[in-house]
Order: structure tokens, then C-alpha cells, then sequence
């Protein structure tokens, strides 16, 4: 069974583009790996790239509307239908412009 133990880095700026790079268990190269950044109100996918059994990278996608405190749970999947259900999140920042 495939599994994500952990992800690094845990953040990303909303414009995206973090390569994370994602641990776990039993990832194969199968060509349609896709990891789910999965928010309480959206989902968004983005494909991951196969480094080893226990190692894939993946961009963070860029977010347009999110709460202050955006953390989705990323969740893979090596068939891009079944997904993991680990619960290993990222939190999302903006910049903040002071006035």
C-alpha cells in the first residue's frame, strides 16, 4: 500500500512552484503519478515525478482564493483515482503589505 510520510518543505507561497520533495512508501513509477492538494473547499492536482520507492517530487500548485490559514493535505496517487489518506499537509503564505 502506498504511503506519504512526510513532505519538505512544508510551505509554500501562493504563487506555487516549491518543489517538494515527498516521503513514503512503495511509490512505482507507473507515468501517471499525481499528487492531490486537497483544501477543506477545493482540490488541486499536480503531476509528480518518480525518484525512487520511498521518493517523488512534486510543484506546489499556485492557489488564487484561499483562507489565511491554507494547509491541504497532499495525497498521491499512482493510478490518478485511488489516493493516499495520510493526512501530511503544507501550509500555504502570501506576502503581507503594511500599509
Amino acid at each position: 500500500m502506498v504511503q506519504v510520510d512526510s513532505i519538505s518543505p512544508r510551505y509554500s507561497p501562493i504563487e506555487g512552484g516549491t518543489t517538494l520533495t515527498v516521503s513514503g512508501k512503495n511509490f512505482t513509477d507507473t507515468g501517471t503519478i499525481q499528487a492531490a492538494f486537497i483544501g477543506s473547499n477545493v482540490t488541486i492536482y499536480s503531476p509528480a515525478t518518480f525518484i525512487s520507492s520511498t521518493t517523488l517530487l512534486v510543484k506546489s500548485p499556485a492557489v488564487s482564493m484561499i483562507d489565511n490559514d491554507f494547509s491541504p493535505d497532499v495525497e498521491i496517487s499512482l493510478n490518478s483515482q485511488q489516493f493516499t489518506n495520510n493526512g501530511v499537509h503544507i501550509n500555504y503564505y502570501g506576502i503581507i503589505i503594511a500599509t
